[in-house]
């Protein structure tokens, strides 16, 4: 029982709530002490603030290789040191609990003000800051992996104004007075509704995730309040059985944005994942997604064996050549297994050419060699998604995934996006979203035909 752990207070191994002090060391060697023990532990902490800088990479703590553990906030509040950072990462682990605490960041990541004039014509922007907020010519916005910028509504800032572009693209920005930039936006079409006076919000998104976890199984977050975040607040990856339940994901009272990136981003995994209880607001983009991932073939074998690697998303551009596909993965390989059902997809000819079951694989260097029980029509080696086969794996796109009771408002694009089967989603608000409140694409098994639709 897991609730019967061995506990491991923090205090003890120098981690002090409100003493202004970097605590990531010491939270990492209780975490680590934990883990050792091998027998079900819980990590417990004060109630009171702890700062997290990072002394090794973008996380600030790490939980690798565990099982059977709890980390067990009791009400405390983690405030990480640099706008760009994530909070944990999760590898390999089994039935991990993270619950009870609030996140938030000592400098934010995002920034806000007002729209101060408007030119249309040359596809400008002036902006004034709210000089409590970050300046733009700090270096996570200078450096940051997406620069866009929102228009919000005056009388909600917390929401985003209706009838305006989702997001801007920026291309540069000047500084003109203090607290008060002149920004470039990339299609001037896209300033058609915007007003002077309007609320502002820029973003420094980065890739990533607050919360991640790769190849993980039951691990769930409960209670927990998050204010901010630089990129997506939850990302699972080939988990099964992720659970996220009473989490509050808002911003806090003055601010107007929560995050600038997905809010529970999940792909891949043979159980999909318990969202239950949740508030969502305020999100630059998707607040919920469930899928599973597409790989392309990159070397053929014969007619019945072939190699296939993870496909990068299409709206990347440049796409990626084929000699970056036959290196990409090296550690992180698609996930397939004997048994498992694929479906082929021809998008030239538009169609589902086949499904053949897996019977044997083999781990490779750069991805995975797979043998079917099938000949697949016109097999072929490509990575363009125009002209190109992708595979998609039935029994990993998260089947069997609850949705139930949460509050979903004011994000870009879509309130749950899904692409996958056997789920259920009931008793669920959804608001104010700037595309579908509920897009549900099915998966390619459940197609009633061979033919893809136009939509697909």
């Amino acid at each position: 029982d897991v609730y019967k752990s061995q506990e491991f207070h923090v205090r003890d191994f120098g981690a002090i709530a409100d003493d202004r002090f970097p605590d990531t060391e010491a939270i990492q060697s209780a975490i680590e002490a934990a883990i050792r023990s091998q027998v079900p532990a819980r990590v417990v902490f004060d109630r009171g603030v702890y700062r997290l800088n990072f002394p090794e990479g973008r996380d600030a703590l790490r939980i690798e290789d565990a099982s059977d553990l709890i980390i067990d906030g009791r009400g405390c509040e983690f405030v990480l040191m640099e706008p760009d950072k994530q909070l944990i990462g999760l590898r390999n682990s089994k039935r991990i609990i993270l619950k009870d605490f609030s996140v938030d960041f000592e400098v934010l990541p995002h920034t806000q003000g007002w729209i101060t004039a408007v030119d249309r014509k040359e596809g400008m922007i002036t902006v004034r800051l709210d000089p409590n907020f970050p300046d733009l010519d700090q270096p996570h916005f200078r450096k940051a992996d997406y620069k866009w910028g929102f228009i919000k509504d005056r009388n909600n800032p917390v929401a985003f104004k209706e009838g305006t572009e989702y997001r801007l693209y920026l291309t540069e920005w000047t500084k003109i007075a203090d607290h008060t930039y002149r920004l470039k936006v990339r299609h001037k079409i896209k300033l058609q509704t915007v007003e002077v006076g309007d609320p502002y919000v820029q973003i420094s998104r980065i890739d990533g995730a607050l919360f991640h976890a790769s190849r993980c199984e039951d691990v769930t977050f409960l209670n927990l309040r998050i204010y901010c975040s630089s990129n997506a607040l939850f990302a699972t990856s080939y988990c099964s059985r992720p659970n996220f339940i009473r989490i509050n994901a808002s911003p806090r009272q003055g601010r107007w944005l929560t995050s600038g990136a997905d809010g529970c981003f999940n792909f891949g995994g043979r159980e999909g994942p318990w969202v239950e209880d949740c508030y969502f607001e305020s999100l630059g983009d998707d607040n919920l997604v469930i899928k599973g991932y597409r790989a392309y073939c990159v070397n053929v074998v014969d007619p019945y064996t072939f190699d296939l690697v993870h496909a990068t998303l299409r709206f990347v551009r440049p796409q990626p050549n084929f000699e970056f596909y036959r290196k990409q993965d090296k550690e992180n390989k698609w996930m397939v297994k004997p048994g498992d059902t694929l479906t082929v997809l021809d998008p030239v000819k538009r169609e589902i050419v086949a499904n053949p079951v897996v019977v044997e694989v083999a781990s490779l260097d750069y991805g995975v060699r797979v043998k079917v029980d099938r000949r697949i029509p016109d097999l072929r080696p490509g990575t363009d998604y125009e002209n190109s086969l992708s595979f998609f794996n039935e029994d990993a796109c998260l089947p069997g995934f609850v949705v139930i009771n949460n509050v979903f408002k004011s994000a870009v694009r879509f309130g749950c996006l899904v692409k996958s089967h056997d789920g259920m989603i009931a008793g669920n608000l959804f608001e104010r979203h700037s595309d579908c409140l509920l897009y549900t694409s099915p998966s390619p098994r459940d197609l009633s035909t061979s033919r893809m639709p136009s939509s697909a």
